[in-house]
Parts: C-alpha cells; sequence; structure tokens
C-alpha cells in the first residue's frame, strides 16, 4: 500500500515539472513614461482641424474687436503647440476681416501680413487648381477694398501670374477703388493694358467711378486708353456716358453729345436697349423741347424692330402735344399716323390737342381726316370732346 502511494507522489510531482516547463514565459508589458506622455499629449492637444473649427467661429463674429482678440490667441495656440497654421487657417483669417467696412491701421496690417502668410503657403506644387482661392481671396478684399491691395497684388502677381484670369485683376481694380486709391487702381489697369489682358469691362470700372464723381477729364482719359488700345467700347460704356451728360446743365453741345452717344450706343448694342435707357432719353428730349430728337429715336428703335413700352408710349404722346403746341402740325400729325400704324395706343386728351391745333391753323381738312382714320383704327382714342373740338 505505501508503495502505491509512493508511486502516485512521485508522477504527480512529474506532472508538475512538466506542465512548468511548457507554460509560456508572459512579461508583464510596460510603456515608458516617454510613450505614457506622447499619449496624453495626442488626446489633449487640439489638431488643426479643430483649431479651424475654432477660428470659423470667430471668423463669422470679426465685426467685433473681441472675435479678432480670440482668433489671434486660437493663432498663438496653435503655435504653442506646435500645430503649424496652413493656407487654409489665413485664408479664413483674412477673409473674416476683409468683410469688416471700417478697419483702423492696426488692422489692415495685421490683414496684410496674415495675406502674405497666405501666398507663402499656397505655393504647393502639389495643390490642385490655387486659382480658385487666389480669385476668392481677391473677391473677398475687393468688398472693401484694402489701402495696400496694389502691392498686395503685385506681391502675388511675382508668385502666381499665370493662375491669375482677368477677374482676379478687375477684383483688385475694384478694391482699390473701394479704398478710395484710385491712382493704384489705374496702375493695376496699366499692368493689364501691357499684358495685353484689358478688356472693355477692365476700363468700365474706372469710366464709371470717375463719372460718379462728377470727374469727366478722367473718364474721358480712361476711355482715350481704351481707344489707343483699340478695344472697342460696349453697350455699358456708352450707357455710362449717356447717364452722366443728360445729368448735366443742358446745352447745345451736351445734346449733340448725346446725340453721338445714342448713336454709339445703337452701334454697339447686340440685343434690346434696355427699356430705363430708352424712357430716360425720350424725357431727356423732350422736356429739353428737343421733340426731332425724341422722333429719330422713336425711328431708331423702329429700325431696329423694337418696341415701345407703355411708359416710353406716354412720353412720345407728350412729344406729340409738344409739336402740337409749338404747331409744328406736319411733324404731330406724322408721328400720330406712325404709332397708330404701329399699333400703339393713343390718348384721347392728346387727340384734342392736335385737333385744336388743326382749327387754330384753320386745318379743318386734316382734323376731320384724323377723326375719320381713328373711327376706323382705334375709336377709345376719341372722346367727346374731340368732337366738341370739330363743332367749333
Amino acid at each position: 500500500m505505501s508503495s502505491h502511494c509512493g508511486n502516485r507522489f512521485a508522477c504527480h510531482n512529474v506532472l508538475r515539472l512538466f506542465i512548468a516547463s511548457t507554460k509560456p514565459s508572459i512579461q508583464p508589458r510596460r510603456f515608458s513614461s516617454t510613450l505614457v506622455e506622447h499619449v496624453k499629449s495626442q488626446e489633449t492637444t487640439p489638431k488643426l482641424y479643430d483649431y479651424h473649427q475654432k477660428l470659423r467661429a470667430h471668423v463669422k463674429m470679426f465685426k467685433t474687436k473681441e472675435a479678432q482678440i480670440k482668433a489671434e490667441a486660437v493663432l498663438d495656440d496653435m503655435k504653442q503647440h506646435g500645430v503649424q497654421p496652413n493656407h487654409q487657417t489665413y485664408l479664413h483669417l483674412v477673409m473674416g476681416l476683409s468683410w469688416q467696412r471700417h478697419r483702423n491701421r492696426e488692422q489692415n496690417d495685421r490683414m496684410e501680413s496674415w495675406f502674405y502668410e497666405y501666398l507663402n503657403l499656397q505655393r504647393n506644387k502639389k495643390r490642385k487648381r490655387p486659382q480658385v482661392k487666389l480669385k476668392k481671396i481677391l473677391q473677398s478684399i475687393a468688398h472693401y477694398g484694402h489701402p495696400n491691395l496694389k502691392t498686395m497684388f503685385i506681391k502675388m502677381l511675382d508668385l502666381y501670374e499665370h493662375e491669375l484670369d482677368i477677374e482676379c485683376w478687375h477684383s483688385v481694380i475694384t478694391g482699390c477703388i473701394n479704398a478710395k486709391r484710385y491712382e493704384d487702381a489705374e496702375y493695376v489697369l496699366e499692368l493689364a493694358r501691357k499684358r495685353k489682358l484689358a478688356i472693355p469691362s477692365s476700363y468700365h470700372l474706372l469710366i464709371r467711378t470717375y463719372l460718379s464723381l462728377r470727374d469727366q477729364k478722367s473718364a474721358s482719359r480712361i476711355f482715350a486708353f481704351m481707344l489707343q488700345d483699340q478695344i472697342v467700347a460696349d453697350y455699358s460704356i456708352y450707357a455710362s456716358f449717356i447717364q452722366f451728360y443728360t445729368s448735366l446743365q443742358p446745352n447745345w453741345d451736351t445734346f449733340e453729345t448725346v446725340k453721338r452717344l445714342w448713336q454709339a450706343l445703337l452701334f454697339t448694342a447686340k440685343e434690346e436697349i434696355p427699356h430705363p435707357m430708352i424712357h430716360q432719353l425720350l424725357k431727356y428730349f423732350r422736356k429739353n423741347f428737343q421733340l426731332a430728337v425724341a422722333e429719330q429715336i422713336y425711328l431708331d428703335l423702329k429700325s431696329r424692330k423694337q418696341r415701345l413700352n407703355e411708359k416710353e408710349t406716354v412720353e412720345m404722346n407728350k412729344v406729340i402735344v409738344g409739336f402740337a403746341h409749338w404747331r409744328q402740325l406736319p411733324s404731330a400729325l406724322s408721328l400720330v399716323y406712325d404709332l397708330l400704324g404701329e399699333g400703339y395706343k393713343l390718348d384721347a386728351r392728346i387727340i384734342c390737342r392736335i385737333l385744336e391745333a388743326c382749327i387754330a391753323r384753320k386745318d379743318r381738312e386734316a382734323a376731320q381726316r384724323l377723326v375719320n382714320i381713328l373711327e376706323e383704327v382705334q375709336p377709345s382714342a376719341l372722346n367727346q370732346s374731340c368732337y366738341d373740338v370739330l363743332k367749333k
């Protein structure tokens, strides 16, 4: 019995030793303090995306000084945590500050500094279509302008000239104008002219500006540059000059200038001439007793197969009254018959005035002929007052 128990005990010890010898040797995993600190820092340090989210929130409120200070703090925090701002960071900042209407010198300097940072970071050969972002930032700055935009643009031109289309140039000219830096705007236009990039609207930006400032001399100088560059002026340029000259004190020279501008406008207008322009010219010449010119405008439109609208038809009725008042019956009657033939509605009061003029000139036959035609073509243009005139 004792021999059997001894054998069992010996076997048990052998088995335990075998299991111990085959058990894998697993060492407890220990992290170095450096690795632990790195992981913790990764968990607590915001990423670039997080910073951009914060910046966007502040940029939306950039009209307040507090939001600008907070944005500066975010930028400093990025640098302190080793997160390098990229081109998108400065794009947010520049565009945000560009929408502030009234900026002081410090803010303009800050905006210019951010702009240069953006240009430097944008220079990545792997980045596709940089033109989109360049155009976007220029359009944003153009809204209220910047006093040093010319210099900023020249820097951009040095780096990305082949990425800038004419819309980018126009944004810079507009920005200089909005900053009241008119000489800078002309300088940028001159650069575009030298590169054969300028188109009619390039010149028009400055022409329209100078005319709004009542500086006809400067506007004409820009117009002369356009002709010198053999650029054909379009409708909008002539329309701007017409708007200007019709606002001046009327005199014979002004009338002649507006007439020439009207002919140039007819030549360049490829589509229908806008009705507000037509109404303005008809009213201008009618009020200044240039009735024959107003009639010619109507005939010019007729030759283009462009019809008058209701307001313009009313003006032509007044032109007829003007002819009748000045006893220019042939012109008045000719215009009446022409308008009737084109299907325009005539006012009964206008017809009465013409009939009165005919009777005053003892031309009852002409008066009766007009009534007979109206009875057939447009009875609504006759009322009882018209028939009463014939009885006189």
